[in-house]
């Protein structure tokens, strides 16, 4: 199963960083989005998880049969356990 995972972030969250260490350390690429580097990056995540929460996940993950399914986390601590899961799976 192939997943793409992208997380919206701040320099100066701590929730963030968390998260950064969290997925480096069971070694889970991933794409990066400051939303302080511009408007854009703002807009993107608004569009991407429907709100303007950071840290943001979203886990987009194609089965065998080529069906997605995308899954979206708001904030790190109250999420982990279903981010652990959704990345095991």
């Amino acid at each position: 199963m192939k997943q793409v995972v992208t997380i919206f972030t701040k320099p100066d969250c701590p929730e963030s960083q968390a998260l950064k260490d969290f997925l480096a350390r069971d070694e889970v690429p991933y794409l990066e989005v400051d939303i302080t580097e511009n408007g854009e990056k703002k807009r993107q995540l608004v569009s991407a998880t429907g709100k303007n929460i950071i840290p943001a996940v979203t886990i987009e993950q194609e089965k065998l049969i080529g069906k997605k399914k995308q899954q979206i986390f708001h904030g790190f601590t109250t999420n982990k356990k279903q981010i652990d899961n959704t990345l095991k799976h």
